[in-house]
């Protein structure tokens, strides 16, 4: 099996000399393709992070990181945005739904961002699948708040 995502031996600090902080001291992690995984601490552990290195959207101060078979480290701020766009989808905490999008153009966003064909049959299974049939054409403010989360995960 594939790993979606690998770190080996990454820390992450901030700052330099007695003001330092490590937000991570050599993790080291496997998620493989198609699981699910929770990133649970308590607040301060590191746990947005080491996401953000595994994303690609931080630079760790050491170690690696690879998304599938790609190698982060070298890679510019052009390439890791191409990539970051084909292979990486995020659920943030406050959804950063775009108030003035439809259901369907929040989700389809980061593809046309991306300058790709949306393809319609995987867009309608989404939909299906988040339990949004009905609402694609409201706005964010017309939803409920677990609908709103619902577009976020399709978006991701």
């Amino acid at each position: 099996m594939t790993n979606a995502v690998q770190l080996e031996a990454v820390s992450k600090v901030y700052g330099k000399g007695q003001g330092a902080v490590a937000a991570l001291r050599e993790v080291s992690v496997r998620i493989p393709a198609g699981s699910f995984t929770a990133v649970m601490g308590p607040s301060g552990s590191g746990k947005s992070t080491f996401l953000h290195c595994a994303a690609g959207l931080d630079t760790p101060s050491s170690g690696s990181v690879r998304l599938g078979d790609t190698e982060l480290a070298g890679m510019d701020e052009t390439r890791l945005t191409k990539l970051r766009r084909r292979r990486v989808g995020f659920v943030f905490q406050s959804f950063n739904l775009v108030p003035s999008l439809n259901v369907l153009e929040n989700i389809t966003l980061p593809t046309r961002l991306a300058k790709a064909r949306v393809e319609r049959e995987w867009l309608d299974e989404i939909v299906v699948r988040v339990g949004l049939t009905g609402r694609v054409g409201h706005r964010p403010a017309q939803l409920s708040g677990g609908q709103q989360q619902r577009v976020a995960i399709a978006r991701a």
